[in-house]
């Protein structure tokens, strides 16, 4: 056989091994793993069928800690404020209304005499009423916010509720409109308790007459699946009331 007719002859060999564009497009298509859209998509339902599983609302829980991060600085602000100025500061709550908020006020030396809460189990007269909140009125002209710790009264975050407070000497767990806790530049100042709410937990907020001590307790709000007409805030202040008999009960002991 002639060797140029040899040489001509296509070679099986070589065209095995090369493969047709669109083939190689296809392959180096595939090689190029997820896009950043699809691994973004991917984790935003990884995240949701997670807190589906767990159901925890962290927003709720993010506010609950502002809140007692807060309250927590207040508390020390005031009992520093005292020692400083050397007169009566208090923390002074307003629940009542849409709008909740609390700030820190110095008032006057210790020779101030601190009015007593009364005992809100007792119906009054409008006329009564009307008496009281004059009182009030009164007592709160005596006090100035402390600027150094907020311009303006510190508001709530809109998904937390205040519940209550109480302190020893008001010997109550009070659900009224204002209610203050007092420093004295002694180093005293009223042992307390305050109650906050999300939909899902309830926080407990304490401080000792003559520790620096904060004490905080996280409660789940109860579901209650027998009886659907126990409403949110109902199941809410029933737990709140069982933390404050609770802590009453520690200190009388």
């Amino acid at each position: 056989m002639p060797i140029s007719s040899f040489s001509k002859r296509p070679s099986s060999r070589n065209s095995l091994q090369s493969p047709p564009t669109q083939d190689l497009s296809n392959m180096l298509r595939r090689q190029e793993g997820f896009s950043l859209i699809e691994i973004l998509v991917a984790l935003f339902l990884m995240t949701l069928i997670f807190n589906f599983v767990t159901n925890v609302n962290f927003t709720d829980r993010q506010a609950l800690e502002e809140v007692s991060n807060n309250v927590e600085r207040a508390i020390r602000f005031a009992a520093n404020e005292t020692a400083i100025r050397n007169v009566i500061v208090r923390m002074h709550f307003k629940m009542g209304g849409d709008k909740q908020d609390y700030t820190v006020e110095y008032g006057p030396d210790g020779q101030f005499v601190i009015p007593m809460k009364r005992d809100t189990s007792i119906v009054l007269s409008e006329a009564e009423e009307a008496e009281e909140l004059k009182k009030q009125e009164e007592v709160n002209k005596k006090f100035n916010k402390v600027r150094e710790l907020s311009d303006d009264r510190i508001a709530l975050p809109k998904q937390v509720r205040m519940i209550a407070a109480t302190s020893l000497k008001a010997n109550e767990f009070y659900q009224g409109d204002e209610f203050s806790w007092y420093f004295f530049p002694n180093g005293e100042k009223d042992e307390g308790m305050a109650f906050f709410a999300t939909e899902t937990e309830v926080l407990g907020i304490g401080i000792e007459a003559f520790t620096s001590n904060v004490q905080k307790v996280y409660r789940p709000v109860p579901n209650d699946p027998d009886d659907q007409r126990v409403e949110l805030v109902e199941r809410q202040d029933r737990l709140a009331k069982e933390m404050y008999e609770e802590w009453k009960g520690n200190r009388i002991q």
